[in-house]
Order: structure tokens, then C-alpha cells, then sequence
């Protein structure tokens, strides 16, 4: 089916447009070829990778060393539990 400009069909009730009518514009129309990206958003959008990458890589380093402080904090408090609270031998 031609892609066409035609407006969607009117006839249904309260004025509702009609989607399933050979008058709906297909949604395909306007995508028939891809974006054309410029050099200099092609630039700009490596550059935002790169800095979403750099991101992501050092959060990634700062959740585990957050990770590995608190099992050293569970390890320090479990060596230094309380005598009265320990089960009998």
C-alpha cells in the first residue's frame, strides 16, 4: 500500500478516528529510509558512549569496594562479639 498524506477516516461515531480503515496513514510512511546521522552527531554521540561507559565502570568499582567495606565491617564485628552473648560451649 502507497504511503499517502490522506487525513484518518472520520466516520466513526462521536468523532473518533477510525485506525483499522484503508484511510488510516500507515505508520511506515515516514521510515522508509534510515536517520542520516551527521560526523558531527556521530561525534557527539561516541563522546556520550564514552563518558556513559566511563560512568558505568567507575560506579561499578565504587559498588564493589562499598561491597567489600561492609563484609570487612560485618568480619570486624563478628570477631568482636560479646562473651555473655555467645551460645555455651
Amino acid at each position: 500500500m502507497p504511503c499517502s498524506s490522506q487525513p484518518f477516516e472520520k466516520s466513526a461515531p462521536s468523532g473518533r478516528r477510525r485506525l483499522d480503515s484503508s484511510a488510516a496513514l500507515p505508520l511506515h510512511c515516514g521510515m522508509s529510509e534510515p536517520p542520516r546521522i551527521t560526523p558531527k552527531k556521530s561525534l557527539e554521540r561516541a563522546a556520550r558512549e564514552a563518558r556513559l561507559a566511563k560512568a558505568l565502570r567507575e560506579n561499578l568499582v565504587r559498588r564493589k569496594e562499598q561491597k567489600r567495606a561492609q563484609a570487612r565491617r560485618a568480619v570486624a564485628q563478628s570477631q568482636r562479639t560479646d562473651p555473655e552473648r555467645e551460645p555455651p560451649a
